[in-house]
């Protein structure tokens, strides 16, 4: 089911290229793959955002073991390849899951296919961080309900599954992962009140084991969102699930308008489907009904209706309500993503919908009157939904389009019908009657609205390929100056993208749009990531609201050596003022934050003369200006930086770079301070005479995070072998009794 819709990509004649797979993820894998080839830890990005941390981003995949099938292998070929293995490696998760729970093989096959096969799965193939945590989903359930039913080695494998989940880097899912996981644990508790402290010691157990197994990600991950740029009142309600956008579930172009290649819904451009297909919501209403007496598919409606509701965001007025009792969802963007915990949830209660039939015996059509009541209501809210677009149609949607796709997911629900029946109606035949189910489902999927995944030629992927088009003159590069895009240019490109892929693609590179910059090694002003250095983020927002002197005036101190030329899309022009990246010679001035800030946005300052510095510098720093002052030799990597300078008098280096406090400086061996310069920048203070300043960056939470993760490999390998010895000792006395 994987190679059919994928071959071309699994063959390799094509790679994907939509959207955020050509913007961020092909970047970021390129980046991390380069590091590995020279032996690096992917620690620091000097090409995106004035520099930035890059393994404590939590989606970068920088620790994910499974990450070196695409660091080992051709990138074009084996990134796509690893998110479709894990499309494979979900679906057979769910597929265990879903058999363990009905004991139906029927609907255990079509709960792994609905959840491999989704709006949101398909989706989710433009970002290599959520498909491998998405596939990790069914995995964790099922190890951690045999972890805390049975203990032992079972815990560990739980934890070894929940490790792996949160190494991938996807905090939404992890977190639906995890409710899930609790509130099943919690249902089985109120059922059985005695085993409620053995269920809770051993989830502790598997949950500290999973945590510690990540440590070495999850605490510089931690470190970097403590001196980030959100907080609890970032995320509000924007990207929400439309107030109508239930009726996506059914008519999944309803309220859509095109973008590129595929269609979104306006106002919300997180994911491009969210639909799960006809077959999966009949069966799920099924199971509801036939099922509403069974705590489990109880508490997977109550679970299906929360993140529902969830999704609609202020829309829906409970996330509001949420969002003030639990302040830390304020750091979570998108209420959208709710329906993450939509897609966990459907595909099981499908399958519970389907074994209940496969226990049936064949029956007249009197016992299936709520089947036909839900079919029949089914094609009416159809109905509803197609007057509703009609009537209220929204801004470049097509009405053609939308009428065409509802009346095929009529034809699809009635093909639906018509395969179940046959399924039901012969229980000798049901070891090949379930495939015709499972083509319709797959078939629906794969035809609910223009395909998802478009691709290009590999080619156009080629490191370089910008670079050498644009022949800039100077070139950026990391230690002298960067290249940026104008505000007017990023605006047209990311609200009115060509048509064309190909030609939209070629023009993003061509303008180095979000991460393209990273396919050529070129460092650039601003970039594409989750989480921001607060201070540096700060600057970069002015950007936004700069014109004509002031934009000249920030472009000089964030060293912009190229840039768009005004009122232009992609014509790249030089910049011959720009401060470098490495500046020698400032006069300290010791100023609150504030008054830094200030002289930055307000662009009166001339920042080659003097330097901002915190206040409780004042005692320490004795540098003076001093104009003769010279840079001798620089030599730069992504985390190591060298400097030679010669000075007169003591005076001030200056980095264009984002101060982070993980970045340590020594002149001539001798460990020296860094200051925040200029409010989000970095300096240290050089003595008189010749003199070599080395900075390095040293993550003290990666290092204890590793330490933390080394340790918990070492307890679960320790109590993988006891518990095996003491179960295989256990099973030769039994034998010897016996």
């Amino acid at each position: 089911m994987v190679f059919i819709p994928f071959w071309n990509v699994l063959l390799g004649f094509d790679t994907f290229a939509v959207r955020d797979w050509g913007l961020f993820s092909f970047p970021v894998a390129t980046f991390q793959k380069e590091c590995f080839g020279r032996g690096e830890w992917p620690v620091w990005n000097p090409y995106s955002c004035c520099g930035t941390p890059f393994l404590a981003q939590f989606n970068t995949l920088a620790l994910y073991p499974l990450a070196l099938l695409y660091l080992l292998l051709p990138l074009t070929w084996s990134l796509p390849a690893f998110c479709l293995l894990h499309v494979f490696l979900g679906g057979m998760g769910m597929y265990f899951l879903a058999r363990r729970w009905t004991g139906s093989q029927a609907g255990a096959a079509l709960a792994g296919a609905a959840f491999s096969f989704n709006g949101l799965s398909l989706n989710f193939l433009m970002w290599p961080s959520h498909i491998a945590t998405f596939s990790w989903v069914a995995w964790v359930v099922l190890l951690a309900e045999d972890g805390r039913r049975a203990g032992g080695t079972k815990m560990i494998a739980a934890a070894l599954a929940a490790g792996m989940q949160i190494l991938a880097g996807g905090p939404e899912t992890i977190a639906f992962t995890w409710l899930l996981v609790l509130a099943l644990a919690a249902a089985e508790c109120v059922r059985q009140p005695r085993t409620f402290w053995t269920t809770a010691r051993r989830l502790a157990v598997m949950g500290s084991l999973g945590l510690g197994l990540a440590a070495a990600q999850l605490l510089p991950t931690l470190d970097l969102a403590r001196h980030s740029h959100r907080d609890s009142h970032y995320g509000r309600s924007d990207w929400s699930m439309p107030l109508l956008g239930w009726g996506n579930f059914l008519v999944p172009m309803f309220h859509t308008m095109p973008m590129q290649q595929i269609v979104v819904q306006p106002g919300q451009y997180w994911t491009s489907s969210y639909y799960v297909g006809m077959g999966v919501v009949f069966l799920a209403g099924i199971a509801l009904w036939r099922g509403r007496r069974n705590g489990r598919v109880w508490l997977l409606g109550v679970l299906l209706l929360a993140s529902l509701v969830l999704a609609l965001g202020y829309n829906g007025f409970v996330f509001r309500w949420l969002q003030w009792l639990i302040p830390v969802l304020g750091i979570f963007r998108f209420p959208v993503k709710f329906v993450i915990l939509t897609l966990m949830v459907a595909p099981l209660l499908a399958a519970c919908g389907l074994a209940h039939y496969e226990r049936q015996t064949p029956g007249g059509w009197r016992r299936c009157r709520f089947e036909f009541v839900w079919g029949a209501a089914m094609l009416a809210l159809i109905g509803v939904v197609l007057w509703v677009a009609r009537r209220w149609p929204v801004e470049d949607s097509s009405w053609p389009a939308t009428a065409a796709n509802g009346l095929w997911r009529v034809l699809f629900l009635l093909l639906t019908a018509l395969a179940l029946t046959l399924f039901v109606s012969r229980p000798a035949w049901r070891s090949w009657s379930i495939v015709p189910l499972l083509a319709v489902c797959w078939v629906d999927v794969l035809t609910h609205e223009p395909w998802q995944n478009p691709t290009l030629n590999p080619s156009l992927y080629q490191p370089g390929l910008a670079a050498l088009n644009a022949r800039f003159n100077p070139v950026p590069n990391i230690a002298e100056s960067r290249l940026m895009m104008s505000p007017y240019s990023a605006r047209q490109l990311y609200y009115k993208p060509a048509s064309d892929m190909k030609a939209n693609f070629l023009l993003d590179r061509t303008v180095f749009l979000a991460n393209c910059n990273l396919l050529d090694d070129l460092p650039k002003v601003d970039g594409f990531f989750s989480l921001n250095v607060r201070e540096s983020d700060k600057v970069l927002w002015l950007l936004d609201s700069r014109t004509s002197q002031k934009l000249d005036n920030l472009e000089d101190l964030l060293s912009v050596s190229q840039t768009i030329a005004p009122g232009k899309v992609f014509d790249w022009v030089s910049r011959t003022n720009y401060i470098p990246i490495v500046s020698l010679g400032q006069a300290p001035v010791f100023a609150e934050d504030s008054t830094a800030f200030d002289a930055i946005e307000k662009g009166a300052e001339d920042f080659r003369k003097v330097v901002y510095l915190p206040t409780e510098a004042r005692g320490t720093v004795h540098a003076v200006g001093e104009p003769r002052a010279r840079v001798m030799a620089k030599v730069f990597t992504p985390a190591r930086q060298s400097i030679d300078v010669e000075t007169p008098a003591a005076t001030m280096l200056v980095l264009g770079q984002a101060y982070y406090h993980n970045w340590e400086a020594s002149v001539d061996g001798t460990a020296a301070t860094l200051w925040r310069a200029n409010f989000a920048f970095q300096a240290v203070e050089v003595p008189a005479g010749k003199h070599r300043i080395l900075l390095q960056y040293k993550d003290k939470a990666l290092r204890w995070g590793g330490a933390i993760s080394f340790l918990s490999v070492l307890i679960c390998s320790g109590g993988w072998l006891i518990m095996r010895k003491k179960a295989v000792g256990g099973e030769s006395c039994i034998n010897a009794n016996v």
